[in-house]
């Protein structure tokens, strides 16, 4: 579903990099959730490339295309993982976030540094996608494997493992290092953009 023309093209002929796969232009750029669609009723797919998810509508649309089986290739614009977490657009392409109560034992239990706090942020469903691919550079990108999985560590404060991969003198490379949330240590005043994401 090529709606800027960035993945085949402009040309009547769509670039070879594309192979045997069909071409959907969108005419109008409101219409792209709808191209979505209709890519999936009357095309049956084994897979979708979409050049933008960009709204709500389009998030919507590639849920419900997910939910169907198909599977997709995706683009998003955001600074890293944590700005699509703080994006209420894009969050529900990664499962969504939830406020959950909880019991007086566990809250207990969940308290840290002498702070116990009746509320946690949680992921609300499955993520759209199972794995991520911020790119910081064109010779460089990160790889989350597992993205509901990382998404739950990075709520609860606990650090994850993250694939870095870069290329360098023709050469490519990776290691794997440890990441936390920025706000890990953070009190309930600095993770207020979470409640109030989650409250929108």
């Amino acid at each position: 579903v090529d709606t800027s023309n960035e993945i085949a093209g402009d040309g009547d002929v769509p670039h070879p990099c594309i192979g045997r796969a069909r071409r959907l232009q969108v005419l109008c750029r409101a219409k792209q959730h709808d191209v979505l669609i209709e890519a999936v009723q009357n095309h049956t797919p084994q897979c979708i490339v979409i050049d933008e998810i960009g709204t709500s509508t389009e998030a919507s649309a590639v849920k419900t295309i997910a939910q169907r089986g198909v599977s997709m290739v995706a683009t998003v614009h955001g600074v890293d993982l944590h700005s699509v977490m703080k994006n209420p657009i894009l969050v529900p392409l990664i499962g969504g976030l939830t406020t959950v109560t909880l019991g007086d034992k566990a809250v207990k239990a969940n308290g840290s540094n002498g702070v116990a706090h009746k509320t946690r942020i949680e992921r609300a469903g499955a993520p759209t996608f199972d794995m991520v691919v911020e790119l910081v550079s064109r010779t460089k990108w990160k790889v989350y494997h597992n993205i509901g999985s990382i998404v739950d560590a990075l709520l609860s404060g606990n650090r994850v493992m993250v694939e870095t991969r870069w290329i360098q003198n023709a050469h490519m490379y990776a290691s794997f290092d440890l990441m936390q949330h920025p706000q890990q240590n953070a009190n309930a005043t600095d993770v207020q953009w979470y409640e109030n994401l989650v409250a929108s």
